[in-house]
């Protein structure tokens, strides 16, 4: 089964080597073959730092960083990058 996650943040980079983690164990568990976007929406934290690195550290995440200019949704995010069609 091909997955992709989309995760809008932000301000979370305590939890976001932990829900990656999370994500990938389940993905191998169940043997899928998955992307997992995240999308920062500017946070004054190190979110896009943890991110960045994970997107190093796993060729399966891919990150943006993207003001939400009243809240756009984030399906125009990944359409603006070419992510999606």
């Amino acid at each position: 089964m091909n997955l992709s996650i989309v995760i809008p943040l932000l301000n979370e980079q305590e939890s976001l080597p932990e829900l990656h983690n999370w994500i990938v164990k389940v993905m191998q568990a169940h043997n899928f073959s998955y992307e997992i976007l995240f999308i920062d929406d500017g946070s004054s934290d190190a979110s896009w730092n943890v991110i960045q690195k994970l997107s190093q550290e796993n060729s399966n995440v891919s990150v943006f960083l993207e003001i939400m200019e009243s809240h756009k949704p984030c399906m125009q995010v990944l359409q603006k990058h070419k992510v999606m069609s």
